[in-house]
């Protein structure tokens, strides 16, 4: 293959941006908490082109046009690409709920007559990709995908296939759950109030345009096996993963010692739904553009289907060795920046149990019954995560959280 065809065959992405409350841009997806300025729907969700629209709809919108504005194609006059050229492809799986359920009981309540043509359009499925195509002049393709946890990285494979089958040289990839009451009451659980999207263009189209590609779209793996899926994805070298990107933390050790640093995106965002995947993708941008090295692997996984994504860094990015790259995902790591939840799950997935179950002063061996070969792994945890090296004499003080965590503050205060 020659290296016009390489680049034809190469899908990169080359913008990203939020509407996440709290969240100033996709760096913050990789912290445990969000940077000032974050994004702010009581205003951020008004304006004139926001009119009669859900809420869905709108947080998908403006996060449109921040991933536009982040890959250089939206200008004063608006955005900058050719619509012909570029397709559109929305995951979400409650994003429309809200409207249906709503005509649904006012249909109950006073009969068919009483229910708004102006909103009728949200009752279906597409209507968030058709108020994007609509909104920002695109005619290319618009599909979109409701199929649970998996649906965000389904999305961007099906981007990828646009491109690759030549339906476009663009693919606008949103990820967007609202949440409200509706929402609440059927997931039952707390849940992002978001959307993100990223812009993918084939490298050819890149390199003509701008030459900006921030990650590169590697492996994608596909399976019932989530062992079988990883394999895929990650190839014969795990130990060259950067960084790992989940819904649910991961509880297998094996894994998470291998792998990496390891961000579980809903611990702090709660459950993502269709917009995990895309996500997922913005922090692998958000990585790279920080230095970061790569691969990054994004996985989601639901009782039936696993999928995993590499993202590779954009060419020309340096490739740290295996001790840089410890290095750099523990600089970050201050005493202050310890938290409390995180370490819950850490401690929760070293010992095989939920994170409710593991309460600020339970004794890890008297109340939990974790034996002592098992809190054995939490030094290589705290090492791996934190870059703190404890001794054993400092092991000995550990049989809480609150003790964990009390120690790695002070390593980390002390280093």
């Amino acid at each position: 293959m020659n290296s016009e065809q390489t680049a034809q065959a190469t899908v990169v992405v080359t913008g990203a941006g939020l509407a996440v409350p709290g969240l100033a841009g996709p760096g913050d997806l990789l912290h445990a908490t969000g940077g000032d300025g974050g994004f702010d729907p009581e205003t951020g969700l008004r304006g004139r082109d926001l009119r009669h629209k859900d809420r869905a709809t709108r947080l998908a919108l403006r996060s449109v046009e921040s991933a536009l504005r982040d890959a250089g194609l939206y200008g004063a006059d608006g955005p900058a690409l050719d619509g012909t050229r570029t397709a559109v492809v929305v995951s979400s799986n409650t994003g429309n709920y809200d409207s249906v359920c709503g005509y649904v009981d006012t249909a109950a309540r006073q009969t068919s007559r009483a229910i708004s043509a102006m909103g009728l359009p949200h009752t279906s499925t597409s209507a968030i990709a058709g108020w994007i195509a609509s909104n920002f002049g695109l005619r290319g393709p618009a599909v979109t995908l409701c199929n649970g946890a998996t649906s965000g990285l389904d999305a961007v494979y099906w981007g990828r296939n646009l491109i690759a089958a030549d339906r476009a040289d663009t693919v606008v990839v949103t990820g967007v759950e609202p949440h409200n009451d509706v929402v609440q009451k059927l997931l039952g659980a707390r849940a992002v109030d978001g959307a993100a999207t990223v812009l993918l263009e084939s490298a050819a189209h890149d390199a003509e345009r701008a030459d900006r590609a921030r990650a590169v779209l590697g492996v994608h793996g596909r399976g019932r096996d989530h062992h079988e899926v990883l394999c895929v994805a990650v190839g014969s070298r795990p130990e060259d993963i950067g960084l790992w990107l989940t819904g649910d933390r991961e509880t297998d050790p094996a894994q998470r010692v291998t792998l990496g640093r390891h961000v579980a995106l809903q611990d702090t965002l709660g459950e993502c739904g269709g917009a995990l995947g895309v996500l997922q993708c913005a922090a692998a941008v958000a990585h790279f553009d920080a230095g970061g090295d790569g691969p990054v692997l994004a996985t989601a996984r639901t009782a039936e289907l696993s999928l995993a994504l590499t993202l590779l860094p954009p060419p020309g990015a340096p490739r740290l060795s295996s001790s840089e790259r410890k290095e750099q995902n523990v600089s970050h790591n201050t005493a202050d920046s310890v938290d409390l939840e995180e370490l819950r799950s850490l401690m929760a997935a070293t010992f095989e149990l939920a994170p409710e179950d593991v309460t600020d002063d339970a004794s890890f061996t008297q109340d939990l019954g974790v034996d002592s070969l098992t809190t054995l792994e939490i030094a290589t945890r705290l090492e791996d995560r934190y870059g703190v090296d404890v001794t054993d004499e400092e092991f000995k003080s550990i049989s809480t959280l609150l003790s964990v965590r009390e120690l790695v503050r002070r390593k980390l205060a002390e280093a």
